[in-house]
């Protein structure tokens, strides 16, 4: 039995108890959370507000099927799987957090520019964005070829195919998921 074959095999018989796994553990934390779940609820709707899902565990289901789309399209062997994975969630970690700080700036930009007479706050803020535009582009740059470092050309290629045709796919659900709230609401 090839080292492939068998970690075919592996994840196959490994699938299954994962996934009941992850059902008990999401059924157990439901439970747990939902009394406070509930109070949340209620307090959006009240506030005429659709909570819907948790953005971070809707971000680490997407991460995990990223890792299960690049497993199969990239056909690692084991010795390069490992640190492949370790290296696609430093990059996608690094993204998250990169969408964070930006998503805070552009909010301070918003709030600062509701009042006149602040115009060196704004400047400030506006160079801090530059500032985080520029660390942006060499950091991911630095953490993307840590990954392209595993892969050989041709893996490289359909990493990026793959990473383009997962953005898509997220955009796709996203719009979807929004028609759905539209068309719930009165």
């Amino acid at each position: 039995m090839t080292p492939t074959m068998f970690r075919t095999l592996f994840l196959r018989r490994l699938a299954l108890p994962v996934a009941g796994l992850a059902m008990l553990l999401a059924m157990v934390d439901a439970v747990a959370a939902q009394p406070r779940r509930q109070r949340a609820q209620a307090a959006a709707q009240a506030r005429g507000e659709n909570p819907g899902a948790d953005p971070a565990e809707l971000a680490r289901l997407f991460d995990a099927y990223t890792v299960m789309q690049a497993q199969e399209v990239l056909g690692l062997d084991d010795a390069r799987f490992g640190p492949f994975v370790t290296r696609l969630r430093a990059l996608q970690e690094l993204r998250r957090r990169q969408l964070r700080e930006r998503a805070v700036l552009m909010r301070d930009l918003r709030r600062l520019l509701q009042t006149p007479g602040n115009d060196p706050l704004v400047k400030e803020k506006l160079d801090d964005l530059a500032r985080l535009d520029t660390t942006t582009r060499a950091d991911e740059q630095k953490a993307r070829d840590a990954v392209d470092a595993i892969l050989d050309i041709r893996q490289r290629a359909r990493f990026r195919l793959l990473e383009q045709q997962l953005e898509l796919r997220k955009l796709e659900l996203v719009n979807r998921a929004r028609t759905r709230l539209r068309a719930q609401r009165p």
